[in-house]
């Protein structure tokens, strides 16, 4: 769908500039197929994703309450059940969490697969790149990659997924987006001490914050260089530090890739 929109959409429901996929020479369903075919694919995936929801519609309500079964990491299926430790997977929150739930469920109800065969595999599952993307521990601090966060809500998500974050890197591209939950979550964050942000959607959130009575140490940096440096600055031993934007690359990298990747190489550094 995104390839589509990135080549007949607009900024405003794709969310992000159109047509940086062809600047860019991006393999997409586009440029493979063709504009006709690619939306012969897309209607051909709905209309498999319908299907599946049909076949186990019996199951959907099962599937839907899994979270329920979730306790002390403890996953159970109508015949099977496992549980995973911390140290068992490289993904982090609860969000994850229930999604290796599921995962458990198809994989054991469905194709049979032993608890032994799924630990193999989820051990080296490392999910998505940039994000919620472990980089590296440096003096006694935790530094996350969580680059392909452009939102507010994701940001949230990623800073209760870690639990102990200390230090907040914001800031990209301003698309004009409501932070007012993010806002207001960082302001009730009592682990949260530190906010790095960046222009120039940074420059907005520290203005708006201050206006609501803000209690976190601010910092405003001019990139994400000056930023890393002065996350190895403040934040505390034995804490996490988030590089969580809440907004797009564009205007400051190429994309969240290149953002992540530098974030990565600035740490390491």
């Amino acid at each position: 769908r995104d390839d589509i929109l990135s080549e007949i959409g607009n900024e405003k429901i794709l969310g992000k500039p159109v047509g940086n996929d062809k600047k860019r020479k991006k393999c997409t369903y586009v440029s493979k197929y063709g504009l006709k075919k690619a939306e012969e694919e897309l209607n051909k995936n709905i209309d498999e994703a319908i299907n599946l929801i049909n076949y186990y519609e019996n199951k959907g309500e099962f599937l839907k309450n899994i979270a329920n079964y979730i306790k002390d990491r403890n996953i159970m299926t109508e015949n099977n059940s496992i549980q995973i430790l911390d140290d068992e997977t490289n993904l982090v929150g609860e969000h994850n969490f229930f999604d290796i739930a599921v995962s458990y469920y198809i994989c054991s109800e469905i194709y049979k697969i032993s608890n032994e065969e799924f630990k193999t595999v989820l051990k080296d599952f490392k999910g998505l790149a940039h994000r919620l993307e472990y980089v590296a521990t440096k003096d006694s601090v935790s530094y996350y990659d969580d680059s392909i966060s452009t939102i507010g809500e994701t940001t949230i998500e990623g800073i209760k997924a870690l639990k102990n974050v200390n230090t907040l890197i914001l800031g990209g591209m301003d698309r004009q987006i409501d932070y007012s939950n993010l806002e207001d979550f960082i302001i009730q964050d009592e682990n949260l001490e530190n906010l790095i942000l960046m222009p120039d959607t940074g420059t907005r959130i520290y203005k708006e914050l201050q206006d609501k009575g803000n209690n976190k140490n601010c910092y405003l940096v001019n990139n994400l260089e000056e930023a890393v440096k002065k996350a190895k600055e403040v934040t505390k031993k034995g804490r996490s530090c988030l590089l969580s934007p809440a907004a797009a690359s564009y205007g400051f990298f190429k994309n969240f890739e290149e953002r992540g990747n530098t974030f990565q190489d600035l740490v390491s550094g």
